[in-house]
């Protein structure tokens, strides 16, 4: 059986956690370009960043957040 320490699970967490923020980001880029055309790429990652965290901070963690838009 493996094990992990805390760390090690914490940094599978952030990195699916950035490629969710990096899929949503890029989604926004293709179907919303003209709303987030004179802001970067960086700029924008790190508000939906900040945006994802507080989501997770007030228990919405799973289910709706992670849903896929259609």
């Amino acid at each position: 059986m493996i094990t992990f320490s805390q760390e090690q699970v914490g940094k599978f967490i952030d990195a699916e956690d950035e490629a969710y923020i990096t899929k949503i980001r890029q989604q926004i880029q293709a179907e919303h370009a003209e709303l987030v055309r004179h802001e970067s790429e960086h700029s924008l990652h790190k508000r939906l960043k900040a945006a994802y965290l507080d989501l997770i901070a007030m228990g919405f963690k799973g289910g709706w957040v992670a849903t896929e838009h259609k």
